[in-house]
């Protein structure tokens, strides 16, 4: 849709009169103030007007004897693994006898 936009050059110049209307409404000029400096000199005068937002108190959610006897079945252990455990003993390929230098021309292939 946006390429559709400045393909046509009446289109165009739509769009950047829109966006140049909004702006002088939102900003202003030389001679008028906008809305935003508007909005913050209001603001500014009067800082009474502004309500701070208080919250509203919550009722606690209500619970139930399965949800109890739900939490009494799903212990939790806490620990530390030993260190042996998190050694990963690897298995497989056997990189020892290549070179990890991208340089050395390992020659061709062998067929196993």
């Amino acid at each position: 849709m946006y390429q559709l936009l400045f393909k046509n050059r009446f289109n165009a110049l739509v769009f950047v009169a829109i966006m140049l209307f909004s702006v002088r409404i939102l900003v202003g000029t030389e001679g008028e103030e906008g809305a935003l400096q508007n909005a913050t000199l209001q603001i500014a005068d009067d800082p009474a007007r502004i309500v701070p937002t208080q919250a509203l108190p919550v009722a606690k959610p209500q619970r139930h004897a399965s949800d109890k006897q739900q939490d009494d079945d799903d212990e939790v252990l806490y620990g530390f693994t030993p260190e042996a455990d998190l050694v990963d003993e690897a298995e497989g390929f056997d990189p020892s006898g290549f070179s990890a230098d991208p340089s050395v021309d390992l020659g061709e292939p062998e067929d196993a």
